[in-house]
């Protein structure tokens, strides 16, 4: 079983297979089941990844990440090398969440988490799967 807490060593996670599903965990408590992205496309547009509707996605890099495409709003989690929380920003249609400089990780998922789960700047993540 593959467990990684504080660390985004980006070796590890591209060494999982492509339909991996990984949890990501706050404070003991699952969030959300995430699908890592792995296609250009799926990764600054994750409203494109087929299972994306029923959780999130798990983009690594710093790369911007686009609303296009999307139903619905959704939520980016920015989180730094230990995976804690440095930034979340709403994104519609038509927005863009541009990464920070510390940013490794960003947890994208229907804007319903932060709603249904308080989750604050500083919140430490773990992402298991």
């Amino acid at each position: 079983m593959f467990w990684r807490s504080g660390s985004t060593s980006n070796g590890d996670f591209d060494k999982l297979p492509k339909d991996t599903v990984l949890w990501v965990v706050r404070d003991g408590q699952v969030l959300a089941s995430c699908v890592h992205a792995h296609s250009f496309a799926h990764r600054i547009c994750p409203a494109l990844i087929e299972n994306f509707s029923s959780g999130a996605a798990v983009l690594f890099g710093k790369l911007p990440v686009f609303g296009i495409c999307s139903k619905h709003h959704l939520l980016a989690i920015h989180l730094d090398s230990s995976l804690e929380a440095i930034k979340i920003s709403r994104i519609s249609r038509l927005t863009v969440s541009f990464p920070r400089a510390r940013t490794k990780v960003i947890v994208v998922a229907p804007e319903e988490i932060l709603r249904r789960f308080t989750i604050a700047e500083g919140d430490q993540f773990e992402l298991k799967a």
